[in-house]
């Protein structure tokens, strides 16, 4: 890997930049919806006890914080075996460019083997659907529904 990038798990440290970006994230115009600050620190509180479902990655220029990716595993019988899905990624403004989001696929290709990858990307993030197209994911034609259960 290029020694200027680092890709590595969710530490302990990393709970400020990982709220921050979580943040930004979900104030994005890729992002059609908001959800409640609290799902960021139950994400970072389940990831340091376990990837076993979910894991975080932090991505690092010159070790310096300049991104995140959130990989959710799971089966499908329809691919036949083992499936991540990108759930989130974000790379801070001042890093968009320096390729680190085809490191980042290099990173989960090879410590994260499966027999499906899959993300999904709202239809107005051109430049995400570009490179995501670039890295041979196909677009599919399912509507995605979710009914989110709300606990108290």
């Amino acid at each position: 890997m290029n020694n200027d990038i680092n890709i590595r798990k969710l530490k302990d440290t990393d709970h400020s930049d990982f709220i921050d970006m979580s943040k930004q994230f979900y104030s994005m115009p890729c992002c059609d919806h908001q959800i409640d600050v609290s799902h960021f620190e139950d994400t970072f509180n389940l990831c340091l006890k376990s990837n076993t479902y979910y894991a975080v990655l932090i991505i690092e220029h010159h070790g310096i914080t300049a991104g995140y990716c959130a990989l959710a595993f799971s089966y499908s019988t329809e691919a036949g075996g083992y499936t991540v899905v990108f759930d989130e990624i974000y790379v801070k403004d001042a890093f968009q460019g320096l390729g680190l989001g085809h490191k980042l696929f290099e990173y989960v290709y090879s410590n994260h083997p499966a027999k499906r990858y899959r993300l999904e990307a709202t239809s107005s993030n051109d430049r995400a659907i570009k490179l995501y197209t670039k890295l041979g994911f196909e677009t599919l034609e399912y509507i995605q529904l979710i009914k989110d259960i709300k606990t108290n």
